[in-house]
């Protein structure tokens, strides 16, 4: 039977049972022995066929087209089939957008409910190379309470989840197109606990991690060991850092070593710098690693494409850290320059030696000499959203320190709203804290949001008067 088969999406159509001859009138398909095949539909087999190479080729992108199509659809069954086994899906529409459109998302009522306790997660598919952002559009007279971060696509794919009160922000939530144009589809699910990340589901989406860069061609060369060991220890100085260390150690035949330290409570900075490889196929490429004994704990680690290597940390307490580099030219000299500082008197002790490192770090050591008082408010969280209310001076200026004191951390993001300013600010997804300063300007109360991700996570949160401004002038 001779038929044109039209397809849902009127987008695309399909050939069902039909060909098409020179005189451009219907006729019975071909037995299936000559039926076409992606080989035949090259521009000589077309036109014995009757069919223009226009038309081929039009039939060659529509059948592309589909296969992609056929992958998205795929993927959208397998989110659905995997979560409504835990909750309640709703039906959207699927939506064509190209760059620059930002759509709005209209949910139904009961999935932006602020009085149950359920959670929402909405995520979007599209193709694997479409790009595109979740955001959350502003509200007239909503403050710092109402302000989210954007969340990019990895591999064509997003999620957003909200729980409590909170599910009411996604009712303003959009999705903006980056790429020229894409069909996304969208599943909503409702259900007493977040749902998992979409890469569970579709572990063909994780992109993995990053690869290495290109080479750009051959390494600058090196100055002498001796001249960077002096830029080294002139720039510690500069910093104030304390009891200035530099021992020479030799590379053993594969250009490795190791050493002990025994280290006091504060921030140390190690340089480990190693002289040139006469190897032109394995250049000079130091990685340092440094461990606490008493735990094996890895404190910090440098395995950069670079000739030298650093790090920077802190402890709480005294430790006892081993030192192991690799890398180095076999059998030669390298310098191990080490630089310390002790931790400010604004970290209180009863915090903990834990929570004392880690806020050292969130600070920074530029900003010790402004941590000399305690804390003027602190407090203990968990993962999650966390809105805190603080009682501030009018004309005072603030430092805000969030940072993990337990669990694992995928990554920690913090707002403050004082007066008319707004500022925010994220760690990376492998950094266990952040900070960020804001000034009242006028008001005599801030809000902070707090919003971690992670798994058994606790975070310790810190706010000290580093300054003040009088009404009018510019801030600092």
């Amino acid at each position: 039977m001779n038929a044109l088969v039209r397809c849902a999406d009127p987008t695309r159509f399909a050939w069902r049972g039909l060909a098409l001859s020179a005189s451009w009138r219907w006729k019975k398909t071909l037995p299936p022995s000559r039926a076409y095949s992606a080989t035949a539909l090259g521009e000589g087999g077309l036109r014995r066929r009757g069919i223009g190479p226009g038309l081929g080729a039009l039939v060659v992108a529509l059948s592309l087209s589909s296969v992609a199509s056929a992958d998205l659809g795929a993927d959208v069954e397998r989110v659905k089939l995997a979560w409504a086994k835990h909750a309640k899906l709703t039906d959207v529409k699927p939506r064509l957008l190209e760059r620059g459109t930002i759509r709005r998302l209209f949910l139904a009522r009961e999935d932006i409910d602020p009085t149950s306790e359920e959670c929402t997660t909405v995520a979007v598919l599209g193709a694997p190379s479409t790009n595109f952002v979740l955001r959350f559009l502003p509200a007239s007279g909503e403050g710092a309470a109402s302000r989210d971060w954007p969340e990019p696509s990895i591999a064509g794919a997003a999620q957003v989840t909200r729980c409590g009160a909170r599910k009411a922000m996604l009712s303003r939530v959009a999705v903006e197109m980056r790429s020229p144009r894409g069909v996304l589809e969208f599943v909503v699910a409702r259900s007493s606990e977040p749902m998992p990340s979409l890469l569970k589901t579709l572990p063909h989406r994780d992109p993995g991690p990053p690869g290495r860069r290109r080479e750009t061609g051959p390494q600058a060369s090196l100055a002498p060991l001796a001249e960077r060991v002096a830029r080294v220890q002139h720039r510690n100085a500069q910093n104030n850092g304390l009891d200035p260390y530099e021992r020479k150690l030799a590379s053993s035949r594969s250009g490795t070593g190791t050493k002990l330290f025994r280290l006091d409570a504060g921030c140390h900075r190690f340089d480990v710098l190693g002289e040139a490889s006469d190897d032109d196929e394995h250049p000079t490429d130091l990685d340092l690693l440094i461990k606490s004994v008493s735990d094996e704990l890895v404190l910090a680690e440098d395995r950069s494409d670079n000739p030298d290597a650093s790090v920077e940390f802190c402890v709480g307490q005294q430790e006892i850290v081993k030192l192991t580099f690799q890398g180095a030219a076999p059998r030669t000299e390298v310098a191990v320059v080490l630089a310390s500082w002790q931790l400010p008197p604004g970290l209180p002790e009863a915090w903990g030696t834990r929570a004392r490192a880690s806020m050292a770090e969130a600070v920074g050591k530029a900003q010790f000499p402004a941590l000399t008082e305690s804390p003027v408010f602190a407090t203990l969280g968990v993962q999650g959203p966390t809105f805190l209310p603080v009682e501030v001076l009018p004309e005072a200026c603030y430092l805000v320190v969030v940072a993990a004191i337990r669990g694992a951390t995928h990554g920690i993001a913090i707002a403050a709203q004082g007066g008319g300013s707004l500022g925010q600010n994220q760690s990376q997804p492998d950094q266990t804290s952040t900070s960020l300063a804001f000034c009242a300007e006028g008001s005599d109360r801030a809000v902070l949001e707090v919003e971690a991700h992670g798994s058994g996570l606790g975070w310790l949160l810190g706010v000290w008067q580093v300054g003040s401004v009088a009404l009018g002038e510019p801030r600092p």
